[in-house]
């Protein structure tokens, strides 16, 4: 594979992925609207930001890298990205399944 095809592809992921953050920022923001303030998803929230930010930083390295050193850099930028994929698919289960028990507990306060 050549450096424009895996920046291309790594861009692509970082997109999709940071999409489904999206989404998932929504949800918590929902979650929070309805719990009346703060909920647990603010921490996960901010742990995938982390994640984007350091996948992101990688996808940099690649992209100011040279022809013929970029492919130093294919492990990290790949961990990188595959940690903030399993950040984002884990903080969406875990808000599928636990949101309407916290807005629960909130309301009882």
């Amino acid at each position: 594979m050549e450096k424009g095809e895996f920046q291309k592809r790594i861009e692509d992921d970082l997109r999709e992925w940071e999409g489904r953050m999206d989404i998932l920022r929504a949800k918590a923001e929902k979650a929070a609207e309805d719990a009346g303030g703060p909920t647990l998803y603010d921490s996960k929230l901010e742990e995938l930001s982390r994640r984007k930010d350091e996948a992101y930083q990688k996808y940099e390295e690649l992209v100011e890298s040279g022809e013929d050193t970029w492919q130093a850099l294919v492990d990290g930028i790949e961990n990188a990205v595959e940690e903030f994929k399993k950040s984002v698919d884990n903080a969406l289960s875990e808000l599928t399944n636990i949101e309407p028990l916290e807005i629960e507990e909130r309301k009882k306060r």
